[in-house]
């Protein structure tokens, strides 16, 4: 069974390539120090200001731009931490992001589900959040779930806290929660405490980890800001999310857009530091380009796969672990599904992207698809395989045995074939190696049907361990005290 505490560590050299050479790595690097320090970034937070103020930018008050000097970029992703640990409810599913190590998990944030057992695209609900969560659970290429649908049927207002329920109850896998006001990150972190034993034991072994996104261009509204202040006081781990988009709300060169992405990135690491020093921190990317024919932003074309694949070497340069993103722009599991989930998982992969999130989405982020995500599955891990490369040692070259089986022998029933026969070749589920014949006696499915069949079956059979004596009773109850705090309580989505 793959234990997520690996994640696709490398045991040897592998496959991997550079999108930049080291003197165009060290230019992006200088020209986003030139826009934080000419140009600076926007903070829509009195205290965020204060904060960059006593640590040495310079602060426009009036139209709250602060400017950042180099030297405050270069202290703050210093003392940010090479490595990130996220803690499973239990050991063998805790996720380590550093270098050398590749783990792929679900695109968040749909609002549409493919209904696995209709087939209709339907408004996804917290029992599909539920289903998904549990879905991940069971799926093992998968290390972390990411709330992979938005609510319809929840007040917006406590949102986050009914996607934190659900999901904390579904799975033992750490979870990624999207960016909420000061009050509801609060909130979250109680839950995540009653799951993991306290809030000591929490910040010990984090089980979830929180995103905050900059809006492009150059600009970290308050909530973003705070969901930063917060984790990093908290030292709960958040991924700073960079959504640009090149054509529209970064320069239409990619190399222009990366300057941007960066810019915002880093702008939000010296926020963080500035607020705890050493507090954890994952450099993320959604950042895509406009499609001008269509005014949308695809994340399964090749600027994505090429955007991530460089975000990848920007976040090893500067020695932070990274999230890219991909998935598809097919509204239906097909053929440019699989291509455009394998393209933009493959590159970054290469690249060295310590996670990638794009399983189970479909319709540039509007749709998930439970059947695309046990797909995805597969493919993530084609790509794992690949990446690992062709290791090379005494007991792989096998001169000894090639010496044994000589010219007239065969290596099939030779016994170093018996105990390399499951390393030496990834064995697939769904994708379907068998002669046609073989494969009409069968049934003759094609992939998309034995997907959602592998689907349903997890949903009707996988039960998650459950969550300690009393606690699930403690999130609920902690729900619905927000509920009344807000004046939301039977208010529907």
């Amino acid at each position: 069974m793959i234990r997520s505490i690996k994640a696709g560590k490398r045991q040897h050299g592998g496959y991997s390539f550079s999108v930049f050479s080291d003197d165009e790595l060290y230019d992006i690097h200088l020209a986003t120090l030139e826009v934080l320090e000419r140009t600076g970034a926007f903070f829509d937070s009195p205290e965020a200001l204060e904060v960059l103020y006593d640590g040495g930018a310079t602060i426009d008050k009036k139209n709250r731009i602060a400017r950042i000097p180099p030297h405050l970029v270069d202290d703050a992703v210093r003392s940010s931490p090479p490595k990130l640990v996220l803690g499973g409810r239990h050991p063998d599913r805790d996720v380590v992001l550093e270098n050398g190590r590749i783990a792929f998990s679900n695109f968040g944030g749909a609002v549409n589900l493919v209904d696995p057992y209709t087939g209709e695209v339907r408004r996804a609900t917290k029992a599909d959040l539920a289903a998904s969560t549990l879905l991940v659970d069971c799926l093992e290429d998968l290390v972390l779930y990411k709330g992979a649908l938005n609510a319809s049927d929840v007040p917006q207002e406590v949102l986050r806290l009914n996607h934190a329920e659900a999901m904390l109850s579904n799975t033992t896998k750490p979870i990624y929660v999207g960016s909420g006001n000061l009050a509801q990150i609060r909130k979250i972190l109680d839950m995540a405490a009653a799951v993991a034993g306290g809030k000591d034991r929490l910040k010990e072994r984090p089980i979830l980890i929180f995103s905050a996104c900059p809006v492009s261009p150059l600009r970290l509204i308050e909530k973003a800001c705070e969901t930063i202040m917060e984790c990093a006081r908290s030292r709960i781990p958040v991924c700073i999310t960079s959504m640009a988009m090149a054509r529209a709300t970064a320069p239409v060169t990619l190399a222009g857009t990366l300057v941007i992405h960066n810019a915002q990135v880093l702008a939000a690491v010296v926020l963080h530091q500035l607020t705890h020093k050493g507090s954890p921190i994952l450099y993320g990317s959604v950042t895509t380009s406009m499609d001008l024919r269509f005014s949308i932003a695809p994340i399964g074309g090749p600027e994505i796969s090429k955007i991530s694949a460089a975000v990848a070497q920007l976040a090893r340069y500067y020695q932070l672990p990274s999230n890219v993103a991909g998935g598809s722009d097919s509204k239906v599991s097909d053929g440019q599904a699989a291509h455009e989930s394998t393209l933009t998982a493959m590159l970054p992969a290469l690249a060295g992207a310590n996670m990638i999130s794009g399983a189970g989405i479909l319709e540039m982020g509007i749709t998930h698809s439970f059947a695309q995500l046990v797909m995805d599955c597969e493919f993530v891990r084609m790509v794992r395989h690949v990446v690992e490369g062709i290791p090379v040692n005494d007991e792989t070259l096998a001169v000894d045995v090639i010496h044994e089986t000589g010219a007239f022998g065969d290596f099939l029933t030779h016994d170093h074939t018996l105990s390399h026969m499951r390393s030496s070749q990834i064995h697939s589920e769904l994708i379907d190696r068998r002669m046609r014949e073989d494969w009409e006696k069968t049934g003759g499915n094609h992939i998309y049907q034995r997907a959602q069949e592998k689907a349903r079956h997890i949903l009707e059979t996988h039960k998650p361990d459950p969550l300690p004596a009393g606690v699930r009773e403690t999130l609920r109850s902690m729900v619905k005290e927000a509920e009344e705090e807000f004046g939301v309580t039977g208010k529907k989505g």
